[in-house]
């Protein structure tokens, strides 16, 4: 494991450490397209990897590596992929326009860096795709979603 503020590379199926508030750790693998499987796990210390990977991943969000490269997020391991299919994120839902309802006509659901028309009831309940460049923003996103279980924010509505 590096130290803090060290210079780290990563590769795909690294596991890192995510400190959030009130010194606590979250963890996340590192999947295609930056984007991070987020496991449902927050502690008080860095936990083995080993320990890490027996938990589920709860939810995938794309977000700068600035913080693994800086060694802010410390690689604590890795868990390689069996195959090159699953080291992608599963498919989330883009929308293609702003506004406060989401319009089916203008959402796309995204996978593999490519995006594809989807029905109401394909995009239902779907994580909403977007990048967090800022990366306090990734770490509100954690607690709303690990620590307050409202992962309901960032799904289409069923």
């Amino acid at each position: 494991m590096a130290k803090k503020g060290s210079k780290q590379k990563w590769k795909l199926g690294a596991i890192v450490a995510i400190p959030l508030p009130g010194k606590k750790f979250a963890f996340a693998k590192l999947f295609q397209s930056l984007n991070f499987g987020v496991y449902d796990l927050v502690s008080s210390r860095i936990e083995p990897v080993d320990q890490v990977i027996k938990h589920k991943i709860v939810f995938f969000q794309a977000a700068r590596d600035s913080a693994i490269k800086s060694g802010q997020w410390p690689i604590i391991g890795e868990e390689p992929f069996p195959d090159e299919e699953a080291a992608w994120a599963p498919p989330k839902i883009t929308v293609l326009t702003a506004g406060d309802k989401i319009d089916p006509k203008f959402v796309r659901l995204s996978h593999k860096g490519k995006l594809q028309p989807g029905t109401p009831k394909d995009i239902a309940g779907m994580d909403l795709d977007f990048f967090a460049d800022d990366l306090d923003a990734f770490v509100e996103i954690i607690v709303d979603r690990v620590i307050k279980g409202q992962h309901e924010k960032y799904q289409v509505p069923r």
